[in-house]
C-alpha cells in the first residue's frame, strides 16, 4: 500500500489495485504466496507462552482465552543463548496443521548471518 499524496493506493506488480471495481479475486497459487503465518491470525487471540529457564520456548495463538481452536504455534530452540531454529505452524479455522515454516540461524561472530527458511 502506498500514499500518492491524497490517498493510500494499493499497487502489486500488475500496478494498482481498486477494490471498488471488484474483480475475480487472486487464484489459490497467488493466495498460497502469501504469508500465512501472518494474515490468518485473528486479532481477538488468545496467546498463551511457555518459558523454560526463563526463555521463550513456545508461543500458541488460541482463538479464545478458553483455548478452543489453535491458530498459530511457534517453537523456539536454542543452542546456548542463540536461536538455533524457529518452527511456526498455522492452523486453519477447524485446528487443523495448514502449513509449517522452518528457520534456521546461522551465526558469524555471534550476531546472526542468515536465517533459511523452508515451507513443508
Amino acid at each position: 500500500m502506498n500514499y500518492d499524496g491524497t490517498s493510500f493506493v494499493m499497487r502489486d506488480t500488475a500496478g494498482t489495485f481498486d477494490p471498488r471495481t471488484g474483480g475475480s479475486g487472486i487464484t489459490a497459487g497467488q493466495h498460497k504466496v502469501l504469508d500465512q503465518l501472518v494474515h490468518e491470525l485473528a486479532e481477538t487471540s488468545y496467546v498463551e507462552l511457555t518459558r523454560v529457564s526463563g526463555k521463550v520456548t513456545e508461543v500458541i495463538a488460541w482463538t479464545d482465552n478458553g483455548k478452543t481452536v489453535k491458530i498459530r504455534e511457534t517453537l523456539i530452540t536454542r543452542s546456548g543463548n542463540q536461536v538455533s531454529t524457529v518452527v511456526e505452524k498455522q492452523y486453519d479455522g477447524a485446528g487443523s496443521l495448514v502449513e509449517t515454516l522452518t528457520h534456521t540461524f546461522t551465526y558469524s561472530s555471534g550476531r546472526v548471518a542468515s536465517i533459511d527458511t523452508v515451507a513443508t
